[in-house]
């Protein structure tokens, strides 16, 4: 028996599940036969309104001076629900570290979280918060431009490095997965991925100071 939903995203996300619901209590349950195709499981989804946002800040280094090419992106309020990398909207930052974006963002939105990150620099989210837990929120309520929206980015060159080490074995035989790899994803913009060696160990040698998924 399943449960089936439709939830397509502009910043906000709309579920519906069978039959024309909103409620997981109140869906129809599908059962199901092997081999055998099921049709007819169609969605009818209504987009809200949508809202126009103009938002522009400024990216810095922790010396006050402009961080140009810097890439800032606009995410979901619940980081569950948001692409790690931002959902779409971005901007660059010009010579002078200024920046202005635009985004169509639904009705329905919980709010704005943002982030810029730029190459040497650890990646920061509003308002000088290291993940996207932690990120300031900025709630939408129609069509409106958002200034301020600064960042003071942290060069790698100021930050601590460790090593992050371990070995990968199959459950139950303790033998060594040969052809794993293992990836390393920190809200703080780093990134990396590598694979074992003869006996199923992996290394990072140079991973900043942060938290990371992995």
């Amino acid at each position: 028996m399943y449960y089936l939903y439709q939830a397509p995203t502009v910043f906000a996300f709309i579920t519906e599940y069978y039959n024309g619901v909103t409620d997981i209590n109140e869906a129809e349950i599908l059962t199901v036969t092997p081999g055998e195709t099921t049709s007819g499981i169609n969605f009818e989804i209504t987009l809200p309104e949508t809202y126009s946002a103009t938002i522009s800040g400024r990216v810095t280094d922790d010396a006050g001076e402009p961080v140009s090419n810097a890439f800032v992106s606009l995410h979901n309020a619940n980081p569950l629900y948001s692409d790690f990398f931002g959902n779409g909207a971005y901007a660059f930052t010009n010579d002078n570290g200024e920046y202005t974006m635009q985004a169509s963002i639904l009705s329905t939105n919980e709010g704005l979280k943002f982030s810029a990150e730029a190459n040497n620099y650890l990646r920061e989210f509003y308002n000088n918060k290291s993940t996207i837990f932690e990120a300031d929120l900025i709630t939408v309520n129609g069509d409106t431009a958002i200034t301020g929206i600064d960042f003071s980015l942290t060069p790698y060159s100021a930050v601590d490095f460790y090593s992050v080490s371990g070995q990968v074995l199959e459950e139950g035989t303790d033998e060594p997965i040969l052809s794993s790899l293992v990836l390393i994803m920190g809200g703080n913009g780093y990134f990396n991925i590598t694979g074992v060696d003869s006996f199923g160990y992996y290394m990072f040698p140079e991973v900043p100071n942060g938290d990371y998924y992995m």
